[in-house]
């Protein structure tokens, strides 16, 4: 299976099984052809190669093994490691992997999945919300920006072969075994190789893969701006947006793309406001007017204090206070707790 989410291998818990999947991300050579830029990229990257695994644990991220870089065709791949498997499971067989947007266009829209057999139910998808909340606010806090964060970026394990059936099952027949519950596990992101120290005015130059592209702030462009030597650098507030897309996403249980059509005769932050004003209130009806109320702070800029002279950590106290905690209130409900 050829993951669709960036720059990324993944290795089974043994680095040397040879069994893996792969997805090359080209480097555009006018922005890494510099002596200097290839060596800020390389210490960036030593930065996430060097996370120890219970660091790499807590913030939702896969071990890093290694790299590795062909100067030719300009591609850089980023060797991880499977999360560490159920204590029940066959170390040695390796598990489906599927991104979250290819797990959202399973159900479309609906909880339920009627030819698969499969739901998901409202504290798996809590409880997958405040897990990526938490791994976000965790890695800013170390000062790293991951800057593009998507569905595409966030990765789930399936050990067991009855929890994700094939997705070219045929129709659903009465003799069918009865509904089975999607259970997500924990979600690790990537991309992480589009992380850079904590520096507004340190501009990833990376060109977003047209599928990420909506994810981004409408004030950050990167690459992509018409005059990046311009453009304004990343902010903390950015990461948070792109997240609470994410967010919503799992409240509509569907792909960004579905339910929100790009007008691109309107400017991206006349599209933001469509966002807020008319799809954030619909969360209200399927997860709630705490969630909904998270989302719109991760979407509205009430998180950007004062812009690139907010102090980032008064953006993460906000962010902590007005998403995470929520968040984490709403899945102690769901959970009993």
């Amino acid at each position: 299976m050829a993951l669709k989410s960036g720059a990324a291998i993944v290795l089974t818990q043994h680095p040397l099984i040879s069994r893996h999947w792969s997805k090359n991300s080209r480097l555009p050579g006018d922005d890494y052809n510099s002596a200097d830029m290839s060596e800020r990229l390389f210490s960036s990257l030593e930065s996430v190669l060097s996370l120890p695994a219970s660091q790499a644990s807590r913030l939702g991220a896969l071990t890093c093994a290694g790299i590795c870089h062909d100067t030719e065709q300009m591609h850089i791949k980023l060797l991880y490691r499977y999360p560490q498997a159920p204590d029940a499971v066959n170390p040695s067989r390796p598990p489906r992997v599927r991104h979250l947007a290819e797990i959202l266009g399973i159900f479309q829209g609906s909880s339920v999945n009627s030819t698969l057999g499969l739901y998901i139910s409202i504290d798996e998808r809590l409880r997958l919300a405040r897990d990526l909340a938490a791994a976000v606010f965790e890695f800013h806090k170390i000062q790293w920006w991951h800057k593009n964060i998507s569905s595409y970026n966030v990765l789930l394990f399936f050990y067991d072969d009855t929890a994700l059936p094939s997705l070219s099952s045929s129709v659903r027949r009465a003799t069918d075994p009865p509904f089975s519950k999607l259970v997500l596990g924990k979600p690790y992101m990537i991309g992480f190789s589009h992380s850079r120290p904590e520096n507004a005015g340190y501009s990833n130059k990376m060109h977003a893969q047209p599928a990420v592209f909506p994810y981004r702030h409408p004030d950050y462009a990167g690459a992509d701006a018409v005059d990046d030597r311009t453009s304004p650098g990343f902010l903390a507030e950015y990461d948070y947006y792109s997240l609470g897309l994410v967010l919503l996403e799992i409240g509509m249980w569907e792909r960004l793309g579905r339910f929100f059509v790009q007008d691109y005769t309107l400017s991206r932050d006349k599209m933001r406001s469509q966002i807020v004003d008319d799809l954030v209130p619909v969360l209200e009806g399927t997860l709630g007017s705490l969630y909904s109320s998270a989302v719109r702070a991760c979407l509205s800029g009430e998180l950007s204090g004062n812009g690139e002279d907010a102090d980032p950590a008064s953006v993460d106290e906000m962010f902590e206070r007005m998403v995470l905690r929520p968040l984490e209130t709403l899945l102690r409900r769901f959970d009993g707790v």
